[in-house]
């Protein structure tokens, strides 16, 4: 599992374990093992030149990480609110609706994102979305510019590959 976290420059030092339970607790959830073992080594961080083929606006599309979010507090907040919940919670004051087991894991090219979906049925689900698609519709919904990628973190880790631009 630590070759698939080689693939970034991370952020510093992983999470300590009590503000990945502070988090978990805020969310009403606790992350799949693969997610929070990365969390733990890393916090997430910037991936150089890593890109994964997703299926945008019915068609097959490059896309590009630009980070994996890392979990920490936002001090502005005090350091309660965390900066993930942040996110979602402005897309949502914008009318871009999000389903309610699902956390922002990281962004794309051209400020899409990264979601991981966290009740039962899908549990570690990764999901990539398409902001554009999704505020250009009449009436977005959940779904709206939403491309299933993987059924775990590890799954979607493994589809990133090196930027063909970057090879030449």
């Amino acid at each position: 599992m630590a070759l698939l976290y080689e693939k970034w420059k991370p952020y510093g030092v992983g999470a300590r374990d009590s503000l990945v339970v502070k988090f978990e607790r805020l969310i009403g959830y606790t992350l799949p093992k693969d997610y929070r073992r990365m969390l733990l080594a890393t916090n997430g961080g910037r991936p150089e030149h890593l890109e994964f083929t997703g299926i945008v606006q019915r068609r097959r599309e490059v896309q590009y990480v630009e980070s994996i979010t890392a979990v920490r507090s936002n001090a502005r907040y005090g350091g309660d609110l965390f900066i993930q919940f942040e996110m979602k919670q402005r897309y949502e004051l914008d009318g871009l609706p999000f389903w309610s087991d699902s956390i922002i894991i990281g962004d794309c090219h051209g400020d899409n994102l990264l979601l991981m979906r966290l009740g039962a049925t899908h549990r570690g689900y990764v999901y990539f979305r398409d902001d554009n698609v999704l505020m250009g519709a009449k009436r977005p919904t959940v779904v709206s510019g939403t491309v299933f990628l993987a059924t775990s973190f590890t799954g979607f880790l493994k589809q990133l590959r090196p930027d063909r631009d970057e090879l030449n």
